[in-house]
């Protein structure tokens, strides 16, 4: 119960950070991300190079990955409209993916889920695409997505701490 409410304030400070400096928070951001895809490179190379003796397509496999994250992570290192770039393809992706997923679960004769679910699906794929291009304009906006839910989740993550 405890983790959440600590965890529940530092995301609302985070948030509120990240509103009242978006660029830092984005140069920072795309620094910790860019870290973490270097790190992921580093760990496929030194993982294909063990595959070796196990299965030659798995290690070659491994270290075109590898080398494509690292050097993923040295171009967004820092470079704050790279990154805005890098997380608007993944909302149109996802916004488009949402969106055609509403639209078969809508339509198909196979009832997975119920057509409210499907039908709120497409709206929020449709959402997703909106903040993309938002987004694509104007850089920033992703600081003030990422605040704006930091500030939610963490109220959501305070006020359910006592559920638990």
């Amino acid at each position: 119960m405890e983790n959440k409410a600590i965890v529940g304030i530092l995301a609302v400070i985070l948030g509120i950070l990240m509103l009242i400096f978006p660029f830092a928070s984005m140069t920072a951001l795309s620094v910790i991300v860019s870290l973490g895809i270097l790190i992921l490179g580093v760990y496929y190379l030194v993982t294909g190079f063990n595959l070796w003796k196990v299965s030659k397509w798995a290690c070659i496999f491994y270290i075109i990955i590898g080398i494509f994250a690292i050097l993923l992570g040295m171009l967004l290192f820092g470079q704050v409209l790279l990154f805005d770039l890098f997380v608007v393809f993944y909302l149109y992706v996802i916004g488009f993916l949402m969106v055609f997923g509403g639209i078969l679960g809508l339509f198909s004769r196979v009832v997975i889920h119920d057509r409210t679910s499907a039908g709120i699906t497409v709206i929020l794929g449709i959402l997703t695409i909106i903040l993309a291009a938002f987004s694509l304009q104007d850089p920033l906006f992703i600081a003030v997505i990422i605040g704006v839910s930091l500030i939610i989740e963490g109220i959501t993550l305070i006020a359910t701490r006592s559920l638990d």
